[in-house]
């Protein structure tokens, strides 16, 4: 299954009583936001899943600011939103895809490979004339349960160790400036994890809408000639844009 589907393709299958469509629209600074989205008007049938309470696990003040939940919380969070372990699930947001990727990760993760992200997110599906609801779905609660995973999480420790083995390669999504160092609006210290190689997640996209595939490799050759063959690991502030 590709990743990523578009607002056309979602629009024929929405109804499909095994597709779940979960609304992940949320911004940085603001905690409501993404709720006040979803009130306001979503994809009909569209389940919402917040950031922090949802998607993300629980902060200890050590392990960042959007930590990846436990298996078996995520697990219960995603039967909650009444995900089933043969569901066809198509995650979106406001358009950036970032909070979206990061709800495909997680199940990707816990083995699910039936996920796909919305194309140009809410905004294009907005644009496109296609039905806009207020009703607020109630699920049953779902089967989900983890499998074997499908994406690697690396922990901290290893990515120390790899400063001086340089065993796999880094890849930060921030912007250029953040990378730099240049300006650190968020987070403590400013600069990038020594031997880190700079790719901002926005130029994935052209105009709310993902590059082509040959575009992407081609603008990604770089990052591969210099992982010469070593796994890359993606990392950002905080877990939501990588």
């Amino acid at each position: 299954m590709l990743p990523i589907i578009s607002v056309k393709e979602l629009a024929a299958i929405a109804a499909q009583p095994n597709v779940i469509i979960i609304d992940t629209r949320s911004e940085l600074g603001d905690p409501d936001a993404g709720r006040n989205a979803y009130g306001a008007g979503h994809i009909p049938g569209a389940r919402f899943a917040d950031a922090d309470t949802v998607v993300c696990g629980f902060k200890t003040g050590k392990n960042g600011r959007h930590p990846m939940p436990s298996m078996p919380v995520f697990c219960e969070r995603m039967r909650a939103l009444g995900i089933n372990t043969e569901s066809r699930i198509v995650t979106y947001d406001g358009g950036s895809a970032s909070f979206a990727a990061r709800l495909w990760f997680a199940l990707r993760a816990a083995g699910h490979a039936n996920v796909q992200v919305l194309d140009g997110g809410f905004d294009a599906w907005a644009a496109a004339g296609l039905p806009i609801s207020k009703e607020v779905p109630a699920p049953a609660a779902g089967d989900f349960s983890a499998r074997d995973p499908l994406e690697v999480i690396v922990r901290v420790d290893r990515v120390e160790a790899n400063v001086l083995s340089h065993s796999f390669l880094m890849v930060d999504a921030r912007a250029h400036e953040r990378y730099l160092g240049l300006t650190e609006p968020i987070d403590p210290k400013a600069g990038h994890i020594p031997g880190a190689f700079n790719r901002p997640c926005s130029e994935n996209l052209e105009k709310g809408f993902f590059k082509s595939p040959s575009e992407l490799a081609r603008e990604f050759e770089p990052a591969l000639q210099k992982a010469a063959g070593r796994p890359i690991v993606n990392y950002c502030g905080s877990g939501i844009t990588a």
